[in-house]
């Protein structure tokens, strides 16, 4: 009876070895791939609701109190902010690695009266994290605010 003695993995063993860590990585990547792209479907969802609420919440601010009001929008610090009486109420800033980067409003501002309408059509340009455009349009005299996708 001849003993040998076995130094190392034959060719197939390895082979067959990186095969498998090779297909469970790609798996691992195409799910990483999926949830980013999940997360920035969450994130765009949340962000146009945010806009369209703080419009509409910025409308019942003025209808309640009675009192004239402005939605102002900063591309520099991407971020929304209401003024009522020169004192500012509400702040929304946009999540990271998204940016307006179109107002059609005049002085990048929404009006809105005391009785919380505002005679300004506005559409709101954003990209979120991805690139992807979206748009958000307001609507004169009924003061309709949508969501659009482009």
């Amino acid at each position: 009876m001849k003993i040998t003695n076995k130094n190392g993995y034959m060719l197939v063993e390895v082979i067959l070895s990186l095969t498998i860590v090779f297909f469970i990585s790609t798996i691992f990547m195409l799910n990483i791939n999926g949830i980013k792209s999940l997360l920035n479907n969450i994130q765009n969802d949340f962000c146009s609701s945010s806009i369209l609420n703080f419009i509409n919440n910025s409308k019942e601010y003025c209808r309640y109190n009675q009192t004239n009001g402005a939605v102002v929008f900063v591309y520099k610090e991407n971020k929304l902010m209401f003024y009522s009486n020169r004192k500012k109420i509400y702040e929304y800033k946009l999540p990271q690695k998204f940016n307006i980067y179109y107002v059609n409003a005049r002085n990048n501002e929404i009006r809105i009266d005391k009785t919380g309408f505002s005679s300004d059509a506005c559409t709101i340009c954003y990209k979120d994290g991805k690139g992807k455009e979206h748009k958000i349009t307001m609507c004169v005299g009924t003061s309709h605010v949508q969501i659009q996708e482009r």
